[in-house]
């Protein structure tokens, strides 16, 4: 931001005038809507997700019909199912509560840390969220 700019704004340094921070818009494809599949644009855009789970990708989705474009593999009540049966999804549960439990003797001794009771299925918080598994 240049003083220019805020200069010619009459110094106002409101926030919101200078960064955008407006969500991104959501395109239909209306090719989808009407013939069918699934963008692969959209499936793209879950790439941070298919770099930890490379072949998760392959058991959702498989090529469409047309270029561009996708279809689900099985119904969309199946998902969560295919997701946490997934080997590699498996692994990395496996992988995060290893992290955990070999640190947890560390943490219960830390000063100010409470051990809170946890159920007989793991958990994992991350991202602000609790996923259990099992």
């Amino acid at each position: 931001m240049s003083f220019t700019e805020i200069e010619a704004n009459d110094f106002n340094l409101n926030i919101p005038r200078y960064i955008d921070s407006g969500e991104p818009e959501d395109i239909h494809d209306l090719g989808a809507h009407l013939n069918g599949g699934i963008p692969e644009r959209d499936v793209d855009a879950l790439d941070a997700y298919w770099k930890v789970f490379p072949t998760l990708r392959r058991a959702l989705f498989a090529p469409g019909d047309r270029p561009g474009y996708a279809h689900a593999r099985g119904p969309a009540s199946e998902v969560r199912n295919t997701v946490l049966e997934h080997r590699e999804f498996a692994a990395f549960g496996d992988r995060v509560l290893a992290g955990h439990d070999a640190g947890a003797s560390r943490r219960q001794d830390a000063p100010g840390v409470r051990v809170l009771p946890t159920s007989s299925r793991p958990c994992v918080v991350c991202c602000c969220r609790t996923h259990v598994y099992g």
